[in-house]
């Protein structure tokens, strides 16, 4: 009998940290837990399933998740330490110092100020919050990678840089006990001191050139763009015009927008459009507009001044290549004229500085929605018409079918460390019948799922519940005689995943075939007597947790919930889908 996997997904704001995370404990699991990260700025894009545990660094993050997934409910709270030997300077100090603590928000800020003032040093430390003055003599700033989040007003003060802050070693004691993995207290430790010397060397404390030895902040390692358009696959008609005109914009020299859907691969194309310009000789640089808080990105993008050397602006770094913003709608409104000037003048102005840089490259941006609707209808009406110059709407998934057996088929052979998968063929059109409302990327995830989970064979019994409860119903609805025609198929397929998503598709249909008993009997059923008939058939719920499911149920057609004495009842739609069902339960 197979194991039962322990699935863990890491909640978190910046895409490098969570990657960060990813290898700490991936490398302490030694394969005994499937972990997985999703960005906070996704999440309305990817699944959360009951069957996970989250792990979170902050009670804020753990409210909006609840608010989103309230059946995940397997939680597991981690605290954050740096290592001793990145503090060294510190404790070289001479005592009495007033030292500011920054970091990039206010529960790491709060968090890391704790954690020194804990160590029982002759100092006084002092969190610094943007929106609050600073405190007087500050001697030097302490910081946890964030140099860029120093205030100008402390030019010329010395700063002490002490690196990433790790998963602590109590922490991994509870991510061990929670998924009931024997260890010792002594071989865990060493373990783990083993496993943080060997990732201090893999993320180091940044310096002055981290554009060129690091992909923290979503900004690019190498500088080198390896995507071609003719790696991209261009079988389906959109993509062969897509990849067209694409190309004929790449040959001009001026400012390209991509527009897509979560998923759809900008940032890939946006590579294939350096490699295809003439700038391809130059460096190719990116970084995401919604990792980072809006101080920290005005020095990233515009470079700053201090007493003791000059940061380039990533404009600098980028000179005669491309620099790709990405999700340029997140730009806060005080720096889109900087990028104006930068895109009509060819030239910015470092912050804290003086003089003005000329520049020379390339400027792709990309968007996942459209700037001149909400949320983003405030977007500079100027910068838009300079940064739209060229446009380009990249295709969805499911405008890309006839690429889509040559997508999978790349994605196993290529990007995968498992040899020669098999995909059955009713796996694959298992696939082919889901509406992939996250593209490409979430296919991958999909496919990364069904590649953990199964043996030499991706069955079609291990994809994800919603994929292959919607190809089921599929099925149904187009054969047989119960077809609910236009509320079937696919629209039955959304609601199956909306049910799954929110973690209680097996409670929903029991609570149907409750309320299709009283339709039958023409009696309306109060909760009390629906609470009572689920816990009979094995499920047990609170007040609330009801409430909560029929609310749902009802937004989506299924039930007609009156207030006061009225009832709960079936509705047509409710009927229709609880036929379409499969048999054999959930």
């Amino acid at each position: 009998m197979q194991a039962e996997i322990k699935k863990l997904a890491v909640i978190g704001l910046q895409q490098t940290f969570l990657q960060m995370v990813y290898d700490q404990v991936r490398e302490l699991a030694d394969g005994k837990i499937h972990v997985r990260t999703v960005s906070l700025n996704d999440l309305e894009e990817n699944h959360l399933y009951p069957d996970e545990t989250i792990l979170y660094f902050s009670r804020g993050l753990k409210i909006i998740v609840e608010k989103m997934f309230p059946e995940c409910r397997q939680y597991i709270f981690a605290q954050r330490e740096n290592l001793i030997y990145n503090m060294r300077e510190i404790f070289s100090l001479k005592p009495g110092q007033r030292i500011l603590v920054v970091n990039d928000v206010k529960t790491n800020t709060d968090e890391m100020t704790a954690d020194l003032k804990a160590l029982g040093l002759d100092h006084d430390f002092y969190p610094y919050y943007p929106d609050e003055p600073l405190p007087e003599d500050i001697d030097l700033v302490v910081t946890a990678g964030e140099r860029m989040l120093v205030p100008g007003k402390l030019k010329g003060t010395p700063v002490i840089d002490i690196g990433l802050r790790f998963i602590s070693l109590k922490s991994v004691y509870t991510l061990f006990d929670h998924f009931q993995i024997p260890y010792t207290h002594a071989t865990l430790a060493r373990h783990y001191m083993r496993t943080m010397m060997m990732l201090s060397e893999k993320w180091p404390v940044l310096g002055e050139d981290r554009y060129q030895r690091s992909s923290w902040f979503g900004i690019r390692q190498d500088m080198s763009a390896l995507c071609t358009f003719d790696d991209l696959i261009q079988n389906s008609e959109a993509m062969k015009m897509f990849c067209r005109d694409a190309k004929k914009m790449a040959a001009t020299n001026n400012p390209i927008h991509l527009y897509g859907r979560t998923g759809t691969g900008k940032t890939r194309i946006s590579e294939a459009i350096h490699n295809a310009s003439g700038f391809r000789d130059g460096p190719f640089v990116s970084i995401n507009c919604a990792a980072r808080p809006p101080e920290a990105l005005e020095r990233e993008l515009f470079g700053w001044e201090d007493a003791m050397v000059t940061h380039k602006s990533l404009f600098e770094t980028a000179e005669n290549g491309t620099l790709c913003i990405e999700e340029i709608g997140r730009l806060p409104e005080k720096l889109q004229a900087g990028l104006l000037q930068a895109v009509s003048e060819k030239k910015i102005i470092r912050s804290n500085g003086n003089g003005v840089v000329k520049i020379n490259l390339r400027l792709i941006t990309t968007s996942s929605r459209h700037l001149d609707r909400p949320p983003h209808q405030d977007f500079n009406p100027k910068l838009l018409f300079m940064i739209t110059q060229h446009f380009c709407r990249v295709p969805t998934l499911k405008e890309r079918m006839d690429d889509f057996e040559a997508i999978v088929a790349d994605y196993l052979e290529n990007r995968i460390k498992k040899s020669n998968p098999v995909l059955p063929e009713d796996t694959m059109e298992a696939l082919k019948a889901h509406p992939w409302d996250g593209n490409i990327q979430e296919l991958y995830n999909v496919l990364q799922h069904l590649v953990c989970i199964s043996e030499d064979v991706l069955s079609k019994k291990n994809l994800p519940y919603y994929l292959t409860k919607s190809a089921s119903m599929q099925e149904k609805s187009d054969d047989g005689p119960e077809s609910p025609g236009s509320e079937g198929g696919k629209h039955f397929s959304f609601i199956t995943r909306d049910l799954t998503t929110h973690g209680f598709l097996a409670e929903s249909r029991q609570i149907l075939k409750i309320y299709l008993d009283g339709k039958e009997k023409n009696y309306a059923y109060g909760r009390g007597t629906v609470l009572n008939l689920l816990e009979k058939n094995g499920f047990k719920l609170t007040q609330q947790q009801l409430r909560l499911k029929l609310e749902r149920m009802d937004k989506l057609g299924l039930l007609i919930v009156r207030p006061g004495r009225g009832g709960t009842t079936l509705s047509e739609k409710g009927e229709k889908y609880l036929k379409a069902l499969p048999e054999g339960g959930f």
